[in-house]
């Protein structure tokens, strides 16, 4: 506690009147500074005219003042290779400030960037002014960590399931979600089965082997989604246009906006006992257990209809405004616009951007 006052002063010592920019951008710092509305009132600055030199500038400020050799900050930054140039530029002006004591870890799928990638100019840069940068290649796991995973899941000796280990293998490259959907997948085949008589799992791999499995995670997710009734499946729609969290105002907001959102949150825990979700019952929240099923989610919704998607929940989110008064109308539009490259295309009136 007396560390965390310490950096309160330290904060409105630094920042003074231009407190509530920093709260725009972190806005846990309302935590710790409740009155901050009262000693730095924002007077009605938009988020537009926060430039992104600004951004830079105060995100800066706040890395040096919450960060210390005896207290460095921590940060692990999952799927770089969805991160445009912009963000990984704020990382390296942070990164490469001699004043903050800072220790990141990125992690990146190999397979879905290109040598153009903004990722790796990041690494150029940090390197060439002298930050100290290791990479690490997880490669997918080999037959002994699958056969444990397979073993284990089954109850059973890792000799006698070593022929199916070999052929869940050969068709998921050791990937550890493909592993184990493969292992559902089967499961709801009934091409692996639990035997009373036998008092095990039994299979026949002649069969599995001749099987026509998806050749990759999502594309088997996609298969198992589609077998779900038609109003899970919109749920999960809808879901998968927030991201990989959907928080609890945002379900309250759609159920009182519109009746065909009136079973929503009931669609969402059938969806959560499915094992697609994870619900937060703290919270009322909803996370995707990876974000691979929300990616297979989100492939549920066709290409030319993406936009028209986005643009509708938008719209409920604006007018639900009122019914919901956490909701401002730009943060609205925010909330559902999956790239700045929609807000041409997508026709939300009355709401400035």
């Amino acid at each position: 506690h007396r560390e965390l006052s310490e950096i309160v002063i330290d904060l409105m010592a630094v920042f003074g009147t231009h407190l509530s920019a920093l709260a725009r951008l972190v806005p846990n710092v309302r935590l710790l500074i409740p009155e901050l509305d009262e000693v730095c009132p924002d007077h009605g600055v938009r988020d537009a005219e926060i430039n992104l030199g600004s951004v830079y500038f105060i995100l800066q400020l706040f890395t040096r003042v919450v960060s210390s050799k005896s207290h460095p900050i921590m940060l692990f930054l999952d799927d770089l290779q969805w991160a445009d140039s912009a963000s990984l530029e704020v990382l390296q002006y942070i990164m490469s400030d001699p004043y903050v004591c800072i220790y990141i870890v990125g992690s990146y799928r190999t397979n879905e960037v290109q040598t153009d990638h903004p990722v790796f100019r990041l690494t150029k840069a940090l390197e060439a002014t002298n930050v100290h940068v290791t990479k690490v290649n997880l490669d997918g796991m080999g037959i002994d960590d699958v056969n444990h995973i397979i073993s284990d899941a089954l109850g059973i000796f890792p000799r006698i399931c070593m022929p199916l280990s070999q052929l869940v293998l050969r068709k998921t490259k050791g990937n550890p979600l493909f592993v184990l959907e493969c292992l559902r997948s089967l499961v709801d085949r009934d091409l692996l089965q639990y035997s009373v008589r036998a008092r095990r799992w039994v299979w026949d791999t002649g069969t599995i082997g001749a099987e026509d499995i998806a050749d990759n995670v999502c594309e088997l997710l996609t298969t198992k989604m589609t077998g779900l009734p038609g109003s899970t499946q919109f749920a999960l729609k809808i879901a998968s246009c927030f991201g990989t969290t959907l928080d609890s105002k945002v379900v309250k907001t759609l159920m009182s906006a519109s009746p065909n959102y009136s079973n929503f949150e009931r669609e969402m825990d059938k969806a959560t006992n499915d094992g697609f979700l994870d619900k937060d019952h703290l919270t009322s929240s909803y996370r995707f257990v990876h974000d691979k099923v929300r990616e297979a989610a989100y492939g549920l919704i066709q290409e030319d209809e993406r936009n028209e998607f986005h643009s509708s929940i938008g719209r409920l989110l604006h007018y639900g405004v009122g019914i919901c008064p956490v909701w401002t109308q730009s943060r609205a539009t925010l909330y559902v616009a999956p790239n700045l490259d929609l807000w041409g295309e997508i026709d939300l009136p009355g709401i400035l951007l």
